[in-house]
């Protein structure tokens, strides 16, 4: 086994922000965004049931979007500022296609004011 020359997270890792969402068949889903600021060092998002499509892409307008494996049962993981010490390399990301109600359950860890601004 190989271990990790420094640890990758800015903080310890402790997920202390969490959500359930449900998204109808044949919802719009959810637009080019990033995750935002206040978030630091990794976000989970479980897939629990449903069909649709998610997408990491360049910028809010959807450009160069590449389709990510988000069957049910699979695990996203996202970089948050923190990972690596990088300060902001949040990824675009949308949802968009939605076949069938899709449930999904994401796991983010808040920054504490101690963290910085957000």
């Amino acid at each position: 086994m190989t271990q990790l020359e420094a640890y990758p997270l800015k903080t310890a890792l402790g997920f202390n922000f969490m959500v359930l969402q449900r998204y109808e068949e044949g919802s719009l889903g959810i637009t080019p965004h990033r995750d935002g600021l206040s978030y630091i060092n990794l976000v989970c998002v479980f897939i629990i049931g449903g069909r649709g499509r998610l997408c990491v892409c360049s910028d809010r307008s959807g450009r160069d979007a590449k389709e990510v494996d988000a069957a049910p049962s699979n695990v996203i993981f996202m970089r948050a500022p923190g990972l690596f010490e990088a300060e902001d390399n949040r990824p675009f990301h949308y949802v968009s296609e939605i076949e069938e109600t899709r449930y999904t359950f994401a796991s983010r860890q808040k920054k504490e004011p101690q963290d910085g601004l957000y």
